[in-house]
Formats: structure tokens, sequence, C-alpha cells
């Protein structure tokens, strides 16, 4: 109902699209996440080579003479037998700790544990074959050879004593597998960090 005489003001309705691909809403966060992306992007650390990298060329290749000397890595890149070695030795203790394996736990039965010390015994009974071509001269290369021969020793003597199929009584084989696989990880990474 109008009131005669009576003229409105000239109000109109405003009515802001906040939907659609054009409205001021769907622009406005379009462009927050655009910045935020960039700024992100551009506050992102650049990529630092590593020393497993096989493209990062930060020391100079060794001499034809050294490519058998431990520590070194032959053409292509490939990484040495000690470090491989090394690597697989703190793999097994990881896994071993991680899984919280004991030689009390190995007593009472745990397959998981048994399991993995048998992994352990196969990587033993095999360290000296496998790192004789690169075991250095002088005493540390007699260190690593004693290490690798009692690493193997303990393995034999876990399976000697049936802890595969009777654990209840392989307590201290259990534990002289596990000490005897820390130390030969210690000295096989002591030879690789003076290579």
């Amino acid at each position: 109902m109008s009131i005669p005489g009576f003229k409105p003001h000239g109000i109109t309705n405003v009515h802001v699209n906040h939907t659609g691909p054009r409205s001021s809403f769907a622009l406005a966060v379009a462009g927050a996440v655009l910045a935020g992306a960039f700024a992100l992007t551009a506050c992102a650390p650049a990529a630092t080579p590593t020393a497993a990298d096989p493209t990062t060329a930060s020391e100079p290749a060794p001499p034809a003479s050294e490519a058998g000397a431990a520590g070194t890595q032959p053409a292509g890149g490939a990484a040495s037998v000690l470090a491989l070695e090394s690597d697989a030795v703190l793999a097994w203790q990881d896994r071993w700790y991680d899984n919280f394996c004991s030689s009390a736990v190995i007593a009472l039965g745990d397959e998981n544990c048994i399991g993995i010390a048998l992994e352990g015994v196969e990587q033993a009974r095999t360290a000296p074959e496998r790192i004789e071509a690169e075991v250095p001269s002088g005493v540390l290369g007699d260190e690593l050879r004693a290490a690798a021969a009692e690493v193997a020793a303990a393995g034999e003597a876990f399976l000697a004593a049936s802890c595969d199929t009777v654990p209840t009584e392989c307590v201290a084989e259990t534990d002289d597998l596990t000490d005897a696989v820390r130390m030969y990880g210690d000295v096989v990474a002591e030879v690789v960090a003076a290579s």
C-alpha cells in the first residue's frame, strides 16, 4: 500500500553474491589460498644433498688404486660392502629393540622375536665372507675380522642350542648373540668412518 504524496528515498536492496565462481567471497578465498601456497613455497628450505645421494659430488672420486678400500664407492656410485653391512646391522638392531625382544622374551618362546633372532643369525654366520674383500690392513682390519668371527660364532651357538625350536634354555646364547652383533656393528661403523 502506498501513501499518496510520499516518495521513498531511493533505498536499494544490496545483495552480495556469496556463491558462484565470480563472487567476491569465492575470489577472496582463492586469493588467500594462492597467497598461502606461495608463502609456503617461498619459505620451504632448499633440498640439501645427503651422503647417500649418488648425484652429489662433494668429494673427488678415489684413485683407481683405492677402489677396493673400505668405505669407498666404486664406479657407478654403489655403496661399499662395509657401508651396507653397517646399515644392515643397525636395521636388525632397530627391529630387535623396537619389538621389545630380549633373551627373556626368547626364553618365553615369542615367535616374532625368535624370527628376528634367526634373521640376525643368518647375517652373523655369513659376515666374515661378506666383508673379506673390504677388510683394511692394520689393527682396525684385525679388529674387524675378530668381530666378524665372533658374531658368526655367536650365530652358530644360537643354532647349536636349538634356540629356534627349544628357546627356554637360550638366555645365554641370545645375550651372546645380541652382544656380538652390537660389537660387530660398532667395529664396522668405525672402519667405515675411518675410510
